[in-house]
């Protein structure tokens, strides 16, 4: 399982979406919305993926 639930500037680099893209099978939780949507369509193909707070996804 995967939670984020800060913003911090690790979390926006390119390196860290390719280590989570790496993995598969596991539970993204993003509950401050800081995936854009086609980071969590990428995501979605090899995880659960959990937005909370956007109408939109």
């Amino acid at each position: 399982m995967v939670v984020i639930s800060a913003g911090h500037s690790l979390y926006r680099r390119p390196e860290t979406m390719d280590l989570l893209l790496a993995g598969e099978g596991r539970l993204v939780y993003d509950t401050i919305g800081l995936f854009s949507a086609e980071r969590i369509v990428a995501l979605r193909e090899r995880h659960q993926v959990e937005v909370l707070g956007r109408g939109d996804l």
